[in-house]
């Protein structure tokens, strides 16, 4: 309960404040769009990676080994799933002027928290903690 507060704690700060937060990843996974079918998610890699929200500049990075810098451009809406889980979704542009959809999710069952990034022929998954 103590990290979902943290979570709500988060993203109605990316909404009222222009805090930046600061998150640290401890493993990341990726797939691929081939030939109109999605492959599976890769091996989950261990991975310590900086990730900030930055309210007043509308903002995300990813500090992986090629920074990756994310302008949100609309604060889309807030779901819960059957199990509870709590996703929080962002429009985004990133550097190179391509369109993404930025999540947060939250795992009420195992107090997990995730950030996905979906292009269009792309994901990318960070599993994270506060």
């Amino acid at each position: 309960m103590k990290n979902f507060i943290l979570l709500l704690f988060l993203v109605f700060s990316i909404n009222t404040f222009g805090q930046v937060s600061k998150l640290r990843t401890t493993s990341f996974s990726s797939k691929t769009l081939k030939n109109n079918i999605w492959t599976q998610w890769n091996e989950l890699t261990s991975a310590d990676i900086l990730i900030t929200v930055d309210e007043g500049k509308s903002r995300i990075v990813i500090y992986s080994n090629k920074t990756q810098i994310y302008d949100i451009a609309k604060k889309e809406r807030k779901t819960i799933d059957q199990d509870g889980d709590v996703t929080f979704h962002f429009q985004c542009i990133n550097q190179e002027g391509l369109n993404c959809r930025i999540r947060l999710l939250k795992m009420i069952k195992t107090e997990e928290y995730q950030l996905y990034v979906d292009f269009s022929d792309l994901k990318f998954v960070y599993n994270f903690y506060f």
